[in-house]
C-alpha cells in the first residue's frame, strides 16, 4: 500500500477555522480521565484523531 509522504504535514496544517465537537471535547476528558487505563485511553485518542481528521479533511 502506498504511504502518504505528506500525512503529517496535511494532517497538522492549521485550519483557518477549528471547533472541537461535544465528541471531542469528552474523548479529551476520557484520556485525561483513563491514566491508569491504557486501552481506554488509546480507544479514546484514537476517536478523538479520527474525528478531528474526519471534521478537517471529510470522510
Amino acid at each position: 500500500q502506498d504511504i502518504d509522504q505528506d500525512f503529517l504535514a496535511n494532517h497538522l496544517r492549521s485550519p483557518t477555522t477549528f471547533v472541537a465537537t461535544h465528541s471531542m471535547l469528552a474523548d479529551v476528558a476520557k484520556i485525561m480521565d483513563a491514566v491508569t487505563d491504557n486501552v481506554m485511553r488509546r480507544e479514546a485518542a484514537a476517536s478523538l484523531l479520527n474525528s478531528i481528521s474526519k471534521t478537517l479533511h471529510g470522510s
